[in-house]
């Protein structure tokens, strides 16, 4: 088995690292090329090896750092400047995060990317449905406050020796 070139015929440059697959379908945001040059949606059918652009709405603010999610099985997209404020209840500090990933029973997941001070880290899980929102502290990690964290969801970690494989 050996890899291959698919041609595209639409002129764009991928603006994200990222992409997700749906169903099949790998989204991903890039610039197209205009008049005019535009923010958009590229998707890409494995099966059928298609290209095309998704026509967004008007009113919909893609822009490069737009977060493409898998929720319920739907393309949808969180279209904010990276980040978002908590606040309210006395439960919460104000603290910046940063969107992780959707949990397998749909929550959004939001943490930040640097220790808060006294050096604590918590994880957000907000629940679109419920509209509720949980704080999950990870204690341990002093040790990381001038890093900067990154989480991912779904890691799994197979520890079986390669030479026996």
């Amino acid at each position: 088995m050996s890899w291959r070139i698919i041609e595209c015929c639409i002129s764009h440059s991928n603006v994200q690292n990222d992409g997700i697959c749906v169903n099949g379908v790998i989204y991903y945001v890039a610039g197209v090329s205009g008049p005019p040059r535009a923010v958009s949606i590229i998707c890409f059918d494995v099966r059928s090896e298609k290209f095309k652009v998704i026509n967004k709405a008007k009113e919909m603010l893609l822009w490069s750092l737009s977060t493409l999610v898998n929720y319920k099985g739907t393309l949808g997209a969180l279209l904010s400047d990276g980040y978002a404020e908590v606040t309210g209840e006395t439960k919460f500090t104000e603290d910046r995060l940063y969107f992780v990933g959707v949990t397998g029973t749909d929550e959004i997941v939001l943490s930040p990317r640097y220790l808060s001070e006294p050096y604590s880290f918590y994880v957000y899980y907000y629940n679109i449905e419920s509209n509720t929102i949980r704080r999950i502290e990870i204690q341990g990690m002093d040790a990381f406050r001038h890093y900067k964290i990154r989480l991912s969801l779904n890691h799994v970690e197979d520890v079986k020796l390669l030479q026996y494989i």
